[in-house]
């Protein structure tokens, strides 16, 4: 992905873009599989955009458990809350899934900028309470599927979205089923269980990725 082709620089031509990360000091980083991009517990005062690869947010309990809060693809913000209250520390580690690279813009940078880049500061602003907008209905979809009394309504909840944003009865989940029990707050082998129960039932079909609903 290219910094044209994120969300949050969109409407910024490139020269532009690029004097304005180097008017703030934004740095691109890469980072190797498995290797920690922001510890649990640990404060930041830089917002990051994933340029390519993939990263994932585990919260480590106390008693050795983990769980998987969240992930974020090519183009995605993360910990830009984080880097505005500097008083606050990151409650999960977020760590690079295969190769990726980050880039790291200071929270400051936005909302100080040097004079001759308060244009793109505006802009970049104006994109994130885009991106912001955008994140609400996905919390509110994922809280619409999280209120269903059992796993088989929270499954169907789900993949009912995601036949409503496919237009078809059969679609592709961008997803594996470790992510699709995550998400909805589940064992992976109880999600596995009762989707073989739905397919024995005539619910859905469904092979690796590839579902089909029929009701």
């Amino acid at each position: 992905m290219t910094k044209a082709e994120c969300k949050l620089f969109y409407g910024m031509e490139k020269p532009r873009l690029e004097a304005f990360l180097d008017g703030i000091r934004a740095v691109k980083q890469s980072y190797g599989d498995g290797q920690v991009i922001l510890s649990q517990g640990e404060p930041t005062d830089k917002l990051g955009v994933v340029l390519n690869g993939e990263i994932e947010g585990v919260y480590y309990g106390t008693e050795g458990d983990t769980t998987l809060v969240s992930t974020f693809g090519e183009g995605m913000v993360f910990a830009d809350f984080l880097a505005a209250d500097s008083s606050k520390t990151s409650p999960v580690t977020l760590s690079a899934v295969g190769e990726c690279t980050v880039l790291h813009i200071p929270i400051e940078g936005l909302f100080s900028p040097p004079k001759a880049v308060e244009a793109e500061a505006r802009r970049m602003l104006w994109n994130l309470v885009g991106i912001y907008s955008a994140q609400y209905f996905e919390l509110k979809d994922r809280l619409f599927c999280l209120s269903a009394g059992t796993l088989r309504e929270k499954i169907l909840r789900f993949l009912s979205l995601q036949r409503e944003k496919a237009g078809s009865d059969s679609f592709v989940l961008g997803c594996t089923r470790e992510r699709m029990a995550a998400y909805l707050n589940a064992e992976r082998s109880a999600l596995c269980r009762e989707l073989s129960r739905m397919r024995a039932d005539g619910i859905l079909a469904c092979s690796d990725k590839k579902f089909s609903l029929k009701v």
